[in-house]
C-alpha cells in the first residue's frame, strides 16, 4: 500500500504541464535571444568609426573567399577557416596599391603585408566570429588557438629575418622614429605665429591636442572625446629641488577604459617648450 501511494505521487506529469512548460521554455530563450540581440548591435553601434572602416573591408574580404570556396556553413568563423585564410590570403600577400613612401623611393621588390596589418585582419575576423557566437549562429570554439599563436609566431620570425636580410631600420615606428626637440620647437612655434594671424582659438586647440597626444601617448579619438573638466594636476613629491606638476586626464569611453571602466593617462610639461 505504501509503495503504491509513493509511486502515484512521482508519476510523470500530465500532456497538458509538459506542453505548458515547453511553451515557458521557449518563451525565455526567445526572451534571452532577444536581450543578447539588443546588447550586440548596441556594442555594434558603439564602435568608433575608426574601427568601422578598419574591419569592414577585411571581413567583407573573408565572406568573399568563404563564397569562393562554396563552404557548406558559408562565412560562419571556424578555426580551420581561420587559420587558412589567414595563412593563404593574407600572410606573405603583396600590397595590392604602393604607398607614397615605396614609389619614391623606387625599390625594385614588391612589399608585403606587415604584421600589424596580419594582426588587423586577425582582429576583424575574431570580431565577425564573436558577433556569430552572440546572435546563436555559430557554437564553435573561439579561433585563436594554439594553431594561430604557433602560426603568428612563426610569421613574425620571418619578418625579423627579412627586416636583417633587408638591412631595414630598425628605428622605424620606434620610439626613435618621433619628434625631437627641434622640432617639437619648431611646432610650438609654428602653432603661435598661426595665432597671431588666423584665430586664436582655432590654433591653441590643435597645439593643445599635439601636445596631448604626443606626451600622453594618446590616440585622435582619445584627446577628441576629453573634456578640461576631467583634467587635473597633481604634485609629485620628492622629485627635485623644484616643484614637480603631473597632469592626468580621464577618459569614460576610448580605447585606454573599453573594457575596463575608467582610463587615466599622466604626463609633465617639458621645460624647454613655450607654456600655452
Amino acid at each position: 500500500m505504501m509503495f503504491s501511494k509513493l509511486f502515484s505521487a512521482s508519476k510523470a506529469p500530465v500532456e497538458g504541464e509538459e506542453t505548458a512548460q515547453l511553451d515557458i521554455e521557449t518563451i525565455n530563450e526567445q526572451y534571452m535571444l532577444d536581450a543578447v540581440s539588443t546588447a550586440l548591435e548596441n556594442a555594434l553601434t558603439s564602435k568608433s568609426q575608426a574601427t568601422k572602416n578598419t574591419y569592414g573591408p577585411k571581413q567583407k574580404e573573408y565572406q568573399a573567399w568563404c563564397a569562393l570556396r562554396q563552404f557548406k556553413d558559408g562565412s560562419l568563423v571556424t578555426e580551420k577557416k581561420f587559420i587558412t585564410f589567414l595563412q593563404t590570403q593574407v600572410a606573405g600577400r603583396s600590397l595590392r596599391r604602393l604607398t607614397k613612401k615605396h614609389k619614391a623611393t623606387g625599390s625594385l621588390t614588391t612589399p608585403v603585408l606587415k604584421m600589424k596589418t596580419v594582426g588587423l585582419y586577425a582582429a576583424a575576423i575574431v570580431s565577425l566570429w564573436a558577433a556569430q557566437h552572440a546572435r546563436g549562429e555559430t557554437t564553435g570554439t573561439h579561433p585563436k588557438t594554439m594553431v594561430f599563436c604557433g602560426l603568428m609566431q612563426t610569421l613574425h620570425q620571418k619578418a625579423h629575418a627579412k627586416k636583417i636580410r633587408d638591412f631595414e631600420d630598425r628605428g622605424i615606428n620606434t620610439l626613435l622614429d618621433g619628434y625631437n626637440e627641434q622640432q617639437m620647437m619648431a611646432l610650438a612655434a609654428l602653432f603661435w605665429e598661426n595665432g597671431l594671424t588666423t584665430k586664436v582659438g582655432i590654433s591653441m586647440r590643435t597645439y593643445a591636442d599635439f601636445l596631448l597626444r604626443h606626451y600622453g601617448l594618446l590616440r585622435g579619438s582619445e584627446t577628441r572625446q576629453a573634456f578640461l573638466s576631467e583634467m587635473m594636476a597633481m604634485k609629485l613629491e620628492r622629485e627635485g629641488s623644484t616643484e614637480c606638476w603631473a597632469m592626468i586626464l580621464g577618459f569614460s569611453a576610448s580605447k585606454l577604459s573599453s573594457s575596463s571602466g575608467d582610463g587615466t593617462s599622466a604626463m609633465s610639461r617639458s621645460p624647454t617648450l613655450p607654456h600655452m
